[in-house]
Formats: C-alpha cells, structure tokens, sequence
C-alpha cells in the first residue's frame, strides 16, 4: 500500500462512529495484511480510536470550561462528543480544534439557551488572546507627528496589539462571566437580549473583557481589519470624537505599529 492509501485507512478508522465494529469498516480490510504481531492485531487499532475520541473530548472540555459551569458538565459533554464525531480536526495542531463549537451550540442549544453560542465564541476567543504577548506600544508623540499630513494618514495603517479582539453579541455574555470568574455558583436566571460589542484583551494568562460603546468598537474593528487610519477615522461620524478615541486607544497601548506603505526614503518617521 501507498503511505496515502495507509492513512486515509486509518483515518476512516480512527474518526468512524465509535458504535461500528472496527472489523466492518473498511479500512481496517485494506490494512489487514499490514498489520503484524499478536493473535488479533486489528484490535489493538480500537487503543488508537478510544485516544482520538479522548484527546479531542477532554482538549473542547479544557478550552470551554466556563460554558461547562453555564450549561452543565453532562450537557457540554454530550455536545463536545456529538461535535467530534461530525467534525474531526482539519488542522494538524490540536490546541487549533474547536474554534467552530460555537456554532455547534448555536445548532443544538441555540432556541432553548439562546445566549449559550455568544458565551462560547467570547470563551474562545479569550482563550486565543490569553496566550498573546504584548508588544512595546506607540506614544502619543508619534500620531502627533502624522496628524498634519492628510496624505500620509490616508495610506497609514497601524498594526494592533495581537491580544485585542472586539466581537458582536446579542446577549450580555459579560455579565455571565463575572460570575464565572467569581466563583459564583448559584444557577444563571434568564437574560434579555442586550446587543452590542465587547473588548476583549490578553496578554500571558490575563484576559479581560468589557463592553465598549459603538464608535470605540467600529473604530477599532476597523483598524483590526487594517483599514487605513483615514478610513477607520471616518467609521465615527463625530470627527473630533474619532481623533479622541483613536488618542486613547494610543494612550492605553493599543497600537504597536504604523506603515504608510510608501517607500522607505518617503516615509516620515513614524
């Protein structure tokens, strides 16, 4: 057999439904003369499917464990065990795996538990900015520089910090977390939907996360995107409150970066 033919049989394997024999299947038929050692060697290919299901199943428990505390231990299992086996990994890496559960929550839980699908995505995301390292900011001094040159802020984009995200929900998730983060045990009561936009912000194991008024966040969503500084400027109709929150956002440390995207000897320093 071809290494590819190999591995397409032990993939059928591994990610079938755990309820089918391995013997049915047909991959394990095409990797039956391969296999070498023992009276029965196509069983020892059961140890590596129970490790897959496992690892997969205890590596959603390990990066949900606050929706584990909103839904329930049982619930979160029986969705993280559904999710498996519908989705298996497409990514080599599996600290990757489950950025799409979310979803998966919103499919099965979303008419019963309609904030449960934001709680999980604001959850995912803290755990991609909680490993972010924060890089040395820019100063005030340096948009001062740019501030009377139109040309240069029309091309000039500006690179964020890497722990900084602003996502859009419907519910008041941050609430919920609160509680979480306290230690508050008592069972989450009903909710009215309250739509806007949070802040999130990590940096080696911290997370923090806020609500933030409508023209901070489309500021800063528009320069997460990379829009240039003049284009993110005019997201907020108020043009002196747009140069107040992008001095803020200076000020809190949020950017790290400027490129006019001009060549090296035309740049002004910045």
């Amino acid at each position: 057999m071809r290494l590819a033919e190999v591995q397409d049989a032990l993939r059928e394997i591994v990610t079938a439904d755990p309820a089918r024999p391995i013997v049915s299947l047909r991959g394990a038929t095409a990797l039956a003369g391969q296999l070498v050692g023992g009276v029965r060697p196509s069983v020892r290919l059961a140890v590596h499917r129970r490790h897959y299901r496992a690892s997969l199943l205890e590596a959603l428990r390990t990066k949900f464990p606050a929706t584990a505390w909103l839904v329930g231990e049982p619930t979160l299992v029986a969705m993280a065990e559904e999710f498996v086996q519908q989705h298996p990994p497409r990514r080599p890496c599996i600290a990757e795996y489950g950025d799409s559960f979310p979803q998966h929550l919103a499919a099965r839980l979303g008419e019963t538990l309609p904030y449960v699908p934001d709680f999980a995505l604001v959850e995912w995301q803290l755990g991609q900015v909680s490993v972010a390292v924060d890089a040395p900011p820019l100063t005030l001094d340096t948009l001062s520089a740019l501030a009377g040159d139109d040309e240069v802020l029309a091309r000039c984009r500006v690179t964020v910090q890497h722990g900084w995200r602003v996502l859009p929900v419907r519910w008041p998730v941050e609430r919920l977390f609160e509680r979480f983060f306290t230690g508050d045990d008592t069972t989450p009561t009903e909710m009215a939907p309250a739509s806007g936009h949070l802040l999130l912000r990590g940096a080696r194991g911290e997370v923090t996360l806020e609500r933030v008024a409508p023209d901070r966040a489309r500021l800063l969503g528009a320069l997460l995107e990379g829009l240039t500084l003049a284009e993110a400027l005019a997201s907020v109709p108020d043009e002196t409150r747009a140069s107040l929150l992008l001095a803020e956002l200076i000020a809190g440390g949020a950017i790290t970066a400027l490129d006019a995207r001009r060549p090296a000897q035309d740049l002004p320093s910045c």
